[in-house]
């Protein structure tokens, strides 16, 4: 079995001498987790690219070799790679692995794109607290103040407001992973400061 499908980079670990196990948020297929064989120097978080899966069955880990290089949103301020970071955290650990859930990779194209505006703090805390609605949204927790937030994301004093809401939603939905709690407070705390 093979497809080929975008994506982007939400996580990797070594594996051997010069292999990793990449997992990559596509388009089509979703959270997806292979094997790549080459320089990892050529990886990064939020690398957005053209890539051909291969496996033995649809149960395979499989291998991925990337055909393109697309254009992608990066920064290198703190701020960014810290959202950027929690972002690709939340996917690997709260999306189902192999079952597309198409809605999730627009919206966090969306929030790459809006998070690298100008270097503003609110920009990327804007783009966070856009990702996590679109994200409960998309697992079948919409509620009103969701749907509203997302028609509204881009004010930061509405993204404020948010940020509070969807943390109870975290824990009220995930209550087992404790640590994914750990990580969306610390994140939240480290840069609580929408104004600058």
């Amino acid at each position: 079995m093979e497809w080929t499908d975008e994506g982007f980079v939400v996580g990797s670990k070594t594996f051997g001498e010069a292999k990793r196990i990449v997992t990559l948020l596509t388009a089509e297929h979703g959270l997806w987790r292979g094997m790549w064989y080459g320089r990892s120097a050529l990886l990064f978080l939020g690398m957005r690219s053209l890539v051909s899966w291969k496996g033995k069955t649809p149960d395979h880990l499989g291998t991925f070799s990337v055909q393109d290089l697309l254009p992608q949103p990066l920064s290198e301020s703190f701020i960014f790679l810290s959202a950027l970071s929690w972002m690709a955290y939340v996917c690997c650990h709260v999306l189902p692995e192999r079952l597309p859930v198409k809605e999730v990779y627009p919206c966090l194209q969306v929030a790459l794109e809006h998070g690298t505006l100008d270097g503003k703090v609110s920009c990327c805390f804007q783009s966070v607290a856009y990702f996590e609605a679109c994200l409960l949204c998309a697992l079948g927790y919409e509620s009103g103040p969701l749907v509203r937030f997302l028609q509204t994301w881009q004010q930061t004093a509405v993204a404020k407001q948010q940020v509070t809401y969807q943390g109870q939603l975290f824990q009220e939905f995930w209550p087992h992973l404790k640590v994914l709690h750990q990580k969306r407070q610390k994140f939240w705390i480290l840069n609580k400061d929408l104004d600058k």
